[in-house]
């Protein structure tokens, strides 16, 4: 015996960015599908701008509105590197939804609770990248680029970028993790693939011109040729009760 189309379980892949969990839970909403008939898997790789064949097709004149600070939420929340985000976000997404529209405000709930702990995770981790990574100064392609290797304890690049960009927006630079990296030509900023350790970019960079942590010392530092170096905090990174 078939089972019912409430008992079927609906598998959807979704990648770490906002836009891709944006499609999937607008597809899902659409269906009306509730949290406990989804099961989510993270996709490999950038999102691509394509969803399940599931989700397509979807009515978007039907969908409720989503609450701005939920957005603003996930867009720190799908960076985190806890694999029940996904699952935990369409559950708040949905109570959002479906009658408890001001349960970001209700502190002591447990779902908001966790999600506010991966918020503010993934807001220290944007903070730290920006204050600690060390660019040095390589070459790429006959022009002088500036390279940093940081490896950071979520998917964090997409956030951290832009602070990057405001910092040096005159300095063509590269900053590689190993999941992500991030590239500033004075004009464009563009995102590519991760970078190991072991494996330096080729782009005329040594090994040497890798801001990996292992090289901070005073001693290497003082070495390197026109270091450049990030001190300050970040904006809107600031943690709950941190001074103005």
């Amino acid at each position: 015996m078939s089972l019912s189309d409430q008992e079927v379980q609906v598998r959807v892949s979704v990648a770490p960015e906002l836009a891709s969990f944006r499609e999937v839970s607008r597809g899902l909403l659409a269906r009306g599908l509730p949290p406990e008939r989804v099961s989510f898997e993270e996709a490999r790789g950038p999102w691509n701008g394509r969803v399940d064949a599931l989700l397509s097709g979807m009515e978007a004149g039907a969908l409720p509105v989503v609450p701005r600070d939920f957005l603003e939420l996930a867009e720190k929340v799908v960076c985190h590197r806890e694999p029940e985000r996904w699952a935990l976000l369409y559950r708040v997404l949905w109570r959002l939804t479906h009658g408890e529209r001001r349960l970001l405000e209700r502190e002591v709930d447990r779902d908001v609770q966790r999600l506010r702990r991966m918020e503010r995770a993934v807001r220290r981790d944007v903070r730290s990248l920006v204050i600690r990574v060390r660019f040095r100064r390589g070459s790429s392609d006959d022009a002088e680029r500036y390279v940093a290797w940081y490896r950071p304890d979520h998917l964090v690049v997409r956030l951290a970028a832009p602070f990057l960009v405001g910092r040096f927006p005159t300095l063509r630079w590269s900053l590689f993790t190993p999941d992500a990296s991030a590239h500033w030509d004075l004009s464009r900023l563009s995102y590519g693939a991760g970078l190991a350790w072991e494996a330096p970019p080729r782009t005329g960079a040594t090994a040497r011109s890798l801001g990996a942590p292992r090289f901070r010392t005073p001693r290497e530092e003082r070495q390197v040729c026109a270091p450049v170096m990030m001190v300050g905090d970040v904006p809107d990174t600031r943690e709950d009760g941190d001074a103005p």
